[in-house]
């Protein structure tokens, strides 16, 4: 049985993708400040891990509770995101750098101590979840900037993974308009083209086949902007 971790998974997109991955079969340690809702789903093969692995002794919680299951991870999905949306004039210091810190430097913190602590089997494949806000050329919306910059910063970053680890595979996704609390927030007149759902199937087959053919990539998943 083949083992993901997935951050972010109490709500919204981490919480489809966990469900899909427990439908398929999976291990699935899912990584959340707050279990309650996947304490409900009642599986065997679902590890709750509840930590704040923005910091370093949520991390250390995180690894603590791998090596007592004694889990070598195949599969990573990096979904947690954080969205506060403001103007660049109006938003403060604090905000702009909670969002790169949720966004692009937590997943690259989180991945340096799995791979330090031999938290990873010896072919895995990393997923990381950026935005079509981020992609090169994408339109770009207004009151965004922060989150769009933090979510191109690790799109790029998993990039350079690739070029500093040649024992995994490394691609990012670049995620359109889904069906989530975060989409609303971001525009709430608009209305999402993607179901969390069937972005969390997608995502998923990404995230078990495309490394057979692609690595240091960044995939567009949108079927509208936004």
């Amino acid at each position: 049985m083949k083992t993901v971790l997935i951050t972010g998974s109490s709500r919204g997109l981490g919480f489809a993708l966990a469900k899909q991955a427990l439908k398929n079969n999976m291990k699935v340690v899912a990584v959340t400040r707050n279990g309650s809702t996947l304490h409900q789903l009642n599986n065997e093969n679902l590890i709750v891990v509840e930590c704040l692995y923005t910091e370093e002794k949520g991390r250390k919680k995180l690894i603590t509770a791998l090596q007592n299951h004694k889990i070598k991870l195949d599969y990573l999905i990096l979904n947690a995101g954080l969205l506060i949306k403001d103007k660049l004039e109006k938003i403060s210091e604090d905000d702009l750098e909670k969002m790169f810190q949720v966004n692009s430097i937590a997943p690259l913190l989180l991945f340096k101590e799995l791979t330090k602590n031999g938290c990873l089997s010896q072919s895995y494949h990393t997923v990381t979840i950026g935005s079509m806000g981020g992609f090169q050329n994408s339109v770009k919306f207004p009151e965004l900037l922060g989150y769009s910059a933090s979510k191109a910063a690790i799109m790029a970053a998993t990039q350079c993974l690739k070029e500093e680890y040649t024992d995994g595979r490394f691609n990012s996704i670049a995620l359109g308009s889904v069906e989530t609390e975060m989409f609303q927030t971001a525009f709430p007149k608009g209305k999402a083209q993607l179901t969390s759902e069937k972005a969390a199937q997608t995502i998923l087959n990404i995230t078990l086949n495309f490394h057979e053919a692609g690595n240091g990539q960044i995939i567009p998943l949108s079927l509208s902007n936004p």
